[in-house]
């Protein structure tokens, strides 16, 4: 639909571009033409910045944000004001405090060194491997969700070099488990049940789904729900803090 809107914007931003939506487009080809069609018509309006092609420096030096969640894209979105010249000094500031949202790499809880960290939004084998790439080795991952055939070769891959615990819940446990051997429960809790949290140390315990949440839950959110207050009720440390 984006390439029939009759108006233009004034700028634009091209988020990483992967096959989450392809089904809808009939197929990832049209996926990604309909998408590119749409962003080269408004650069031609106005000030853009594709994350695909371009690359952008921090605007204040290494580890200036202090975002849990995606930080290329708060990077991108600097890049973009500072294009648009709406980068001020208080608008940079607000960026660099933004914490992230509910349920994207969210460290919920920390405790004898490990940190809790619900991704209940990462519904796809891609968003798994960005929240790989910043947790420890022998860390425990938990994947859940409906079976989409999706290919996670990659996470097995940066599983097997992190040395990670991986459980996977719900509908995609039974291809997982024969695929790469990983261990299948039927529920978020009986996950961090066999992950033995409270014998935990200095890992991280990640939620990061793969998939979407449909089989157990009515989204994503209820998901990330349901991981925080199992987490409660298995790390004794975390419920005397409640």
């Amino acid at each position: 639909h984006l390439r029939h809107l009759e108006w233009r914007a004034s700028s634009g931003l091209l988020t990483t571009l992967s096959d989450h939506h392809a089904d809808w487009h009939g197929g990832l080809e049209a996926y990604l033409r309909c998408k590119r069609e749409a962003f080269e018509n408004w650069r031609s309006n106005g000030p853009c910045f594709d994350m695909n092609s371009e690359t952008a420096p921090p605007p204040a030096g290494p580890g200036w944000c202090t975002c849990n969640a995606h930080p290329r894209n708060i990077v991108a979105v600097t890049e973009l004001l500072r294009r648009m010249d709406r980068l001020d000094a208080a608008t940079l500031a607000r960026l660099q405090a933004f914490r992230g949202l509910p349920h994207r790499f969210e460290i919920v809880a920390e405790a004898s060194g490990c940190r809790f960290i619900n991704d209940s939004k990462a519904t796809h084998p891609e968003a798994v491997l960005g929240a790989l790439g910043r947790v420890r080795h022998r860390s425990v991952l938990i994947l859940q969700g409906v079976d989409a055939g999706k290919d996670f070769d990659a996470v097995a891959k940066k599983s097997r070099e992190l040395e990670l615990r991986v459980c996977a819940v719900g509908d995609i446990s039974e291809r997982m488990s024969k695929l790469y051997g990983w261990r299948a429960f039927d529920s978020i809790g009986a996950a961090l049940n066999g992950a033995e949290l409270p014998s935990l140390r200095n890992v991280d315990v990640l939620l990061s789904p793969g998939c979407p949440s449909y089989d157990q839950y009515a989204n994503y959110e209820e998901r990330g729900r349901d991981f925080c207050e199992r987490l409660l009720a298995g790390v004794p440390e975390l419920s005397n803090k409640k």
